[in-house]
């Protein structure tokens, strides 16, 4: 999983979000030709924008612009713009009827995608989280197991697909930040609210799991509370 996306690649999506070091969220929406980005942090601002992009700037010039948001960096020794969203870049966009670029004051910290199953929703992130993990894709490549504490998952493979208990897997979420409002009773109804910060990539130890399977062309979202122990290609 590399901490950057082009912008060619964040086209295939319709949504996406970016939040930088400053709990500045940005809403970004496809459009035909521009996109409609949104601040949702209050108070929220819409707007419509030509272009994005990720800026690199030496630490002086950084340093500057921290205490004078109206610094015109563009001429600044060292510049460097990514055609893209990068960790650790400032998120530069150029509104419609703007004549120059605007910049975040916090850095790029976090990049994802939104998916809703029933009543809760996935916050899918392309960008790693500290912490041990194991790469989805290295595990994908024969029979794979999941182990917790308590119970030990496997995933067999058949031709290009896999399959745990005779289901169809469609996806396997691992979940990155807590979920300790969900009490074990509503873990095993299935009966789940709220919004979920996870990794599609990446299996994290000692964190959470979910995975999808398809039955009778229904999906069903198994969300195992126990952390991750192992995860291993058989």
């Amino acid at each position: 999983m590399a901490n950057a996306l082009t912008k060619e690649e964040l086209n295939e999506h319709k949504v996406f979000f970016v939040e930088t070091t400053k709990q500045e969220v940005f809403k970004i929406e496809r459009k035909e030709n521009t996109y409609a980005m949104t601040d949702v942090t209050p108070p929220i601002l819409k707007k419509e924008i030509n272009d994005f992009c990720s800026v690199q700037l030496p630490k002086k010039a950084l340093d500057t612009l921290k205490e004078n948001p109206h610094y015109d960096f563009m001429n600044v020794r060292g510049f460097k713009t990514f055609e893209g969203i990068a960790k650790k870049g400032l998120f530069g966009f150029t509104g419609v009827d703007d004549k120059g670029m605007t910049v975040t004051s916090g850095t790029i910290d976090k990049l994802y995608f939104k998916q809703d199953f029933g009543n809760f929703t996935l916050n899918i992130h392309h960008f790693e989280f500290p912490g041990k993990k194991v790469e989805l894709g290295k595990l994908v490549q024969n029979h794979f197991v999941i182990e917790t504490e308590d119970e030990t998952y496997t995933f067999e493979k058949r031709n290009d697909d896999f399959y745990y208990n005779e289901q169809k897997l469609i996806a396997v979420f691992s979940i990155v930040n807590k979920i300790k409002d969900i009490s074990i009773e509503n873990i095993l109804a299935q009966n789940i609210e709220g919004e979920f910060d996870v990794s599609s990539d990446i299996i994290y130890i000692n964190r959470p799991f979910i995975f999808v399977t398809e039955n009778n062309g229904k999906a069903n979202v198994s969300f195992r509370n126990d952390p991750v122990k192992k995860a291993y290609r058989l």
